[in-house]
């Protein structure tokens, strides 16, 4: 009897990964006391929305990560779930997406592994459980690496591509002013190798 292909492994593993990764990042949530910096959060969504959106916090929070919480709360009722789904939506996206996104860059093998790696990760798993931006920046910046990688490779729709770079860039620093670094430094990357591929083809 032969084994399983190449690709039925692959797609088993990934199966058992997210399935583990799902699990770590949702169980017990709701039994996890509020703890750190979430109580700077808790102060901040718990203003009207005219007093959020005209408030830059000193605690870190900022406007995007007391917004979604107050928007979460009102949809879904109080709760430690619904306070920190602001957290476990994206930190479940960006592990859900990781495999889809970082294959086109790496290959096959290598974005199973990396999404792996992604589910057990503590600090990624802390994260998305931790009702602060870090998650949402964390997918964000998944977003904006894949943008750059379409828009420089011209592959896919141009206008969705120039789209989810623009969005993705301009969400990411609004989310946490700490990932402004990131999203220069990538820019200034992908304009770089813009150039030199536009040098090369005009030679």
């Amino acid at each position: 009897m032969g084994g399983l292909s190449p690709a039925s492994l692959r797609w088993s593993l990934l199966f058992v990964f997210l399935a583990l990764g799902l699990w770590l990042r949702v169980r017990g949530l709701g039994e996890l006391p509020l703890h750190g910096d979430e109580y700077h959060t808790l102060q901040a969504a718990d203003g009207s929305l005219g007093e959020i959106l005209t408030t830059f916090d000193a605690g870190g929070s900022h406007v995007a990560l007391p917004l979604a919480q107050k928007l979460a709360l009102d949809l879904c009722g109080p709760g430690v779930v619904s306070f920190r789904l602001v957290a476990l939506v994206p930190g479940l996206l960006t592990l859900l997406l990781a495999y889809p996104l970082l294959r086109r860059w790496v290959g096959s093998d290598a974005a199973v592994l990396a999404t792996a790696l992604l589910a057990v990760n503590p600090m990624a798993i802390y994260y998305a459980r931790f009702a602060r931006g870090y998650a949402l920046g964390l997918l964000l910046a998944l977003v904006l690496g894949w943008a750059v990688a379409r828009v420089l490779a011209g592959a896919g729709k141009r206008a969705l591509n120039f789209a989810s770079l623009v969005l993705a860039a301009a969400f990411l620093p609004w989310v946490h002013l700490s990932t402004l670094g990131f999203v220069l430094t990538l820019g200034l990357a992908a304009s770089v190798l813009a150039w030199r591929r536009s040098r090369a083809e005009g030679l």
